[in-house]
C-alpha cells in the first residue's frame, strides 16, 4: 500500500484544531473570572450605596425632631394647637329621652302577653 501524502497534513490539522480548542478553553475560563470578579466588585459597591443611603434617609430625611425645627420653617414652629381648638368645640354629645310605642301583629294571646310584658 503507497503512503497517503495527505496523511501527515491530517494529523497537523487536528493537532492545530486541538491545540487552538485547548486555547479557546483557557481565554473562556480567564474571562469568566475576570466577569465573575468584576460582578463581586458591583456587588460590594452597590451594597454599600444602598447601606448609604439608607443611613441618609433615616438620620436626615425621617428624623422626627426635624418637624419641630424653627431654623428650616423660618423661626416658627408647626403645630396643631390651632387645628385643635377650632374642632374641639364642635364635639356635642346627643341624647334622647322618651317613650317608643311600638306595634305588634302577633295574636293578644294569653301566653304571648306572658312572654313580652314587661
Amino acid at each position: 500500500m503507497a503512503n497517503n501524502p495527505f496523511e501527515g497534513i491530517s494529523r497537523e490539522f487536528k493537532r492545530a484544531i486541538e491545540e487552538h480548542g485547548r486555547l479557546l478553553d483557557e481565554e473562556m475560563n480567564r474571562v469568566q473570572q475576570e466577569v465573575q470578579s468584576a460582578m463581586a466588585q458591583v456587588r460590594d459597591e452597590m451594597q454599600r450605596v444602598g447601606c448609604a443611603l439608607a443611613v441618609i434617609y433615616f438620620v436626615v430625611l425621617a428624623s422626627p425632631s426635624l418637624g419641630q425645627v424653627p431654623e428650616f420653617l423660618g423661626g416658627k414652629v408647626t403645630t396643631l394647637a390651632p387645628l385643635v381648638r377650632e374642632i374641639t368645640p364642635s364635639v356635642v354629645n346627643i341624647s334622647v329621652h322618651g317613650r317608643v310605642t311600638t306595634f305588634t301583629v302577633m295574636p293578644a294571646s294569653a301566653s304571648w302577653r306572658a312572654i313580652s310584658s314587661p
